[in-house]
């Protein structure tokens, strides 16, 4: 096709074919397919926690089991990208660490022995480690490698309980099927998730029958990558191949697939390293744009012959396929989709899905401005906390107005770009905009929130409580451990993930209102919910009301 050189399983029981709900439409099939890594399980994952498919005991010990697997394979991977350059780690120490990581041919499944994990630590953050880090597009990494070695000292604790976000960050291979099954406005939806290795594409013959819709994930960053199963065939070839397979299908003559181009930003990242031009030979563009243009040519071309409208092809962080999907035409106007979209609106509103370069540049410009207030330097989101109670201990309430006068400004500012906050400033965009881990980008992004909460609705309460919620801050954090230890044995005996944060808000609840009385509840409640919803709303109506 142009690029490249040289193509548990479960059977379907026929027994759901044609099932109806109570107003007589039938049970909707998806089908997830594509090739092994391509972010297919990324995408089933984001529905299980959208529609609060809860993990069972066995499935969170699957997958994080395979969070430490993921740790030790992008270490080695990364020190063997040093040794490949001829270069030594800057800190001479960390040879023998990495040797010793290297020389260990044990696959890990389970907590690191504490002197392992100080060897992963300190060679994760040797600065020869970190410059081969910012050349991993030249290197088959996983997209979360940072996201889990800057915090490998939570996930090496002995509570540890994956969180939602590490539930989706991890990459856990798909063997077989995965059969989830959801309701959405009391509709009911069965999704298929097929191994995308070669050992189970012969499964996905057998799930062929009454799909209504197909997800098909490419990843466009595989052009220059070989697959582990034959190494003479070139991925991206591999997908295409498979996507003109599915398209080609009869059983599928009538069927929309909705096609994610994945890694967009892993694509753009590898251009300059790998030119396009040496994998795909007839390839001539100059820019990102015309080699973003080119990928879509190519899957337009595996699906030549099908109708122009059963075909929706989307290029995206995989992060946010999910949402696209939702909202695509198709989905709106047949009755069978709508409920997703109904579902969604709420999240994502009418506004456009994409962010443009102006507004992403002009989201930039709004935050560089606000970070310039609070002489953030270096910029880390402690050095930002430190500044933020420099301002509150030091000015007291008059400190908190001044805090809110920036805030106001910030908003005026992304309001008058015409800035979508849920398509333009994601923590994606916290993490590129200051070159800081993910950690850090959550953390700021959830305080604009809840900052914008503050000091809106809940300023009245803050201003009119000032010295004691203060005086909180600063006591022995002896009782709100206690809040925290109770959720993470809630979790840890199986309670579901919405009833234990919902214990948590009012535990901490009651630790302010006997220090602050009930007058408090009303903030601290919304501020504990605001930094759960930011970055996950499946728990929305399952949330106690905070009554402001």
């Amino acid at each position: 096709m142009g690029c490249g050189s040289s193509s548990n399983s479960s059977k379907r029981s026929n027994s759901n074919v044609g099932l109806e709900d109570d107003d007589g439409y039938s049970v909707i099939r998806l089908l997830l397919l594509g090739a092994a890594e391509s972010g297919k399980t990324t995408l089933l994952e984001q529905i299980r926690l959208l529609y609060n498919q809860n993990w069972t005991e066995a499935e969170m010990f699957h997958s994080k089991a395979f969070i430490y697997n993921n740790i030790l394979q992008n270490i080695r991977i990364l020190i063997d990208g040093v040794k490949k350059s001829e270069e030594k780690l800057t800190n001479p120490e960390n040879e023998s660490r990495a040797e010793s990581l290297l020389n260990n041919d044990e696959s890990r499944y389970a907590r690191f022995p504490e002197s392992m994990a100080n060897d992963i630590k300190s060679v994760w953050n040797d600065p020869s480690i970190q410059e081969i880090y910012a050349k991993r597009s030249t290197m088959n990494l996983n997209d979360s490698a940072k996201y889990f070695l800057d915090n490998l000292d939570n996930i090496n604790k002995e509570d540890y309980v994956p969180s939602p976000k590490d539930l989706i960050m991890s990459y856990v291979p798909t063997v077989g099927v995965q059969n989830v099954i959801f309701t959405c406005n009391n509709r009911a939806f069965q999704l298929f998730d097929i191994g995308g290795q070669k050992i189970d594409r012969r499964k996905w013959a057998t799930m062929y029958d009454g799909i209504d819709a197909i997800f098909f994930c490419l990843a466009i960053s595989e052009y220059n990558q070989t697959m582990y199963e034959d190494p003479n065939m070139n991925r991206l070839i591999d997908s295409l191949s498979l996507l003109e397979k599915i398209s080609d299908e009869p059983k599928f003559k009538e069927t929309p697939i909705f096609l994610f181009l994945n890694e967009v930003d892993v694509f753009k990242e590898k251009l300059n390293i790998f030119p396009l031009e040496n994998y795909c030979l007839n390839y001539s563009g100059k820019s990102e744009e015309d080699a973003l243009n080119y990928m879509e040519s190519l899957a337009k071309q595996a699906t030549i012959g099908r109708s122009m409208g059963l075909i929706y092809i989307y290029r995206m962080f995989f992060k946010i396929a999910l949402a696209l999907f939702l909202t695509s035409s198709v989905f709106s106007t047949n009755p069978k989709f709508t409920y997703f979209v109904d579902k969604l609106k709420g999240r994502i509103g009418d506004a456009a899905m994409n962010c443009s370069d102006d507004q992403y540049a002009a989201a930039h410009k709004c935050f560089d401005a606000y970070y310039a207030h609070w002489n953030v330097v270096p910029f880390t989101f402690e050095q930002f906390e430190k500044q933020y109670d420099h301002l509150m201990d030091s000015k007291g309430v008059q400190g908190f107005e001044q805090a809110c006068t920036y805030q106001d400004t910030l908003t005026k500012c992304l309001i008058a770009a015409n800035v979508n906050m849920d398509n333009c400033v994601t923590n994606e965009a916290f993490e590129d905009w200051y070159k800081i881990n993910i950690t850090e980008a959550e953390q700021f992004r959830t305080t604009y929130f809840i900052f914008d909460y503050e000091c809106n609705a809940g300023k009245p309460i803050i201003t009119q409580n000032f010295v004691c919620l203060r005086d909180i801050k600063h006591r022995d954090k002896k009782e709100m451990d206690i809040c925290q230890t109770q959720y993470n044995n809630a979790l840890n005996s199986g309670t579901p993930f919405c009833k234990a944060y919902n214990d948590y808000v009012t535990c901490v609840d009651n630790v302010y209102t006997h220090y602050c009385g009930k007058q408090v509840v009303p903030w601290i409640c919304n501020v504990e919910e605001i930094g759960l919803k930011v970055n996950y709303d499946g728990c929305n109506n399952q949330l106690q009301n905070c009554n402001q």
